[in-house]
């Protein structure tokens, strides 16, 4: 009987260590995760303007082009789900259309 309340005693103890330093650790990093989200939080976005777009209303198409290198397509499908993609696109030099 002694030896039984001995080894639950020990147990307990060993039980209730591992339970605590358990807890410790997992709001250490929980701690952690919450600063590193607030660090992605507070990044400032530039704000971008649209350098170029293009229309076509027959097609039901258009493009917009941003200033930030991004973009959107979108075209209305009559038949099939609208498409609307994001892209990015990059200045190389400028040409010259001629009619």
């Amino acid at each position: 009987m002694r030896f039984s309340k001995a080894f639950l005693v020990a147990t307990s103890i060993i039980a209730i260590g591992l339970c605590t330093s358990g807890c410790s650790s997992s709001s250490t990093s929980s701690n952690s995760s919450k600063s590193s989200s607030a660090q992605v939080s507070s990044v400032k976005k530039e704000k971008s303007h649209i350098v170029g777009s293009y229309r076509d209303d027959a097609d039901g198409a258009a493009i917009t082009l941003n200033s930030d290198g991004t973009g959107t397509y979108v075209m209305a499908n009559p038949t099939q789900a609208d498409i609307h993609d994001q892209l990015t696109w990059k200045k190389e030099k400028i040409i010259t259309l001629s009619i």
